[in-house]
């Protein structure tokens, strides 16, 4: 079957708008593989899929389909030159299916920007440039996989608009229109896989994980979300998370700077003149399905209307955007 008409673990929790029965309800704290022993670090919230590691490698583990439908996205996009883990066995344990891939660090970028952050009140110029230079990486794949589609979802569905609909029915003429908008704005964007949620909460040092809820996507959404998805929390402790780090004004100024360059050798538009129109879609993504988050879904929602209205009228909303 061809790549584009694979369909991923995002495309069934799509269509059928639920998520899919648990093979773990209580997934064991440990496993042994090769004389290995990993430990559980989490089990997906939206896909039956466990996660185990230590220091030297991963193994992903569930059912058979849904296992080889991830193995097959990632040895894809790895040969695309994505900055993805390298993948070094597959097998059977205990009934359920795994592959095993190489650590691409000890810990999420994310973690390094908060405790920098509270030290000093700033990312580090060095752990600013490992994020940086796995987003130029990732920046020059995207440019490399144009024309090639992956999967079946696309941008509004990838986004889940109709749940927001659905979750907030007052919102919808608003939003609707709002997105209208900015899909028009956006149309001067090739569509290219993205990740979808690419920040970093799920960027190591080395390279990118949890690609299985990708979606096709205007080239440079998921580059303009890594920057801003510290804005989706509020700065102080009035919701169930907040805000753990901002960039300076000189680190999103060269940041940008990198990502257009990447933009002119693909003969595309800078991404500098599109960042508030890539961010409604964003915002979008960010507000629904919170329902385990109520304090954070509220003041998302709240935010999000008052974006839209000002979006609508032209208005820049950059600087309510970051409050």
């Amino acid at each position: 079957m061809p790549i584009s008409q694979i369909r991923w673990a995002s495309d069934w929790i799509s269509e059928n708008n639920v998520l899919p029965e648990k093979t773990m309800s209580m997934p064991p704290s440990e496993i042994r593989i090769d004389d290995q022993i990993l430990s559980h670090v989490k089990t997906r919230l939206h896909s039956p899929v466990s996660i185990y590691g230590n220091s030297d490698f991963y193994a992903r583990i569930g059912p058979e389909a849904w296992i080889r439908r991830e193995l097959l996205l990632h040895k894809t996009i790895a040969e695309m030159g994505f900055p993805v883990a390298e993948i070094f066995g597959e097998g059977w344990l205990d009934g359920q299916y795994y592959y095993l891939e190489t650590s691409l660090g000890n810990e999420v970028i994310w973690r390094t920007f908060c405790r920098d952050y509270k030290d000093g009140s700033a990312v580090s110029p060095e752990n600013f440039r490992h994020f940086a230079e796995v987003a130029y990486r990732y920046a020059n794949s995207q440019a490399s996989s144009l024309g090639k589609r992956l999967g079946t979802l696309d941008f509004v569905t990838g986004i889940q608009a109709e749940t927001l609909f659905s979750e907030v029915p007052e919102l919808k003429e608003i939003a609707g229109a709002a997105f209208a908008k900015s899909e028009d704005r956006l149309s001067a964007f090739p569509r290219v896989f993205s990740q979808g949620d690419f920040n970093p909460h799920n960027i190591f040092p080395k390279g990118v994980i949890d690609f299985d809820m990708g979606f096709m996507a205007p080239f440079w959404y998921d580059l303009v979300t890594a920057i801003f998805h510290t804005y989706a929390f509020p700065p102080e402790w009035i919701a169930e998370i907040s805000r753990g780090y901002e960039f300076t004004e000189a680190q999103e100024r060269e940041y940008f700077e990198m990502i257009d360059r990447v933009a002119i050798g693909a003969w595309l538009p800078k991404i500098s003149g599109f960042i508030g129109d890539f961010l409604i879609g964003r915002m979008i993504w960010a507000a629904v399905r919170m329902h385990d988050c109520p304090l954070l879904q509220k003041w998302r929602y709240g935010k999000l209307e008052k974006i839209f209205g000002m979006y609508l009228e032209d208005e820049d909303f950059m600087g309510l955007y970051r409050e």
